[in-house]
């Protein structure tokens, strides 16, 4: 394989990590994500057109409001037996 088509290649496998995560993304990334939007909503900050949808959920349900604004929201683990 000549040395343009290794860099080509190499180029692609990254590329595949960032494809990876934006459609598989971690349960700690999809809290972030949330975290940030409410977050940037009540701080009146401009949202992407993805974090206008994530407010639209996050508006039908606040119930959780507290819980993205709690420090520990990111790494608490809620289970299905407290109905969450």
């Amino acid at each position: 394989m000549g040395t343009a088509r290794l860099v080509a290649a190499r180029r692609g496998l990254a590329g595949l990590s960032s494809y990876s995560t934006m459609f598989n993304p971690s349960r700690d990334q999809v809290r972030q994500f949330f975290v940030d939007a409410w977050r940037k909503h009540r701080s009146r900050e401009i949202l992407t057109p993805l974090e206008t949808i994530a407010l639209d959920w996050i508006m039908q349900h606040p119930e959780y409001h507290a819980d993205l604004e709690h420090p520990d929201a990111l790494s608490r683990d809620f289970a299905v037996e407290e109905g969450r």
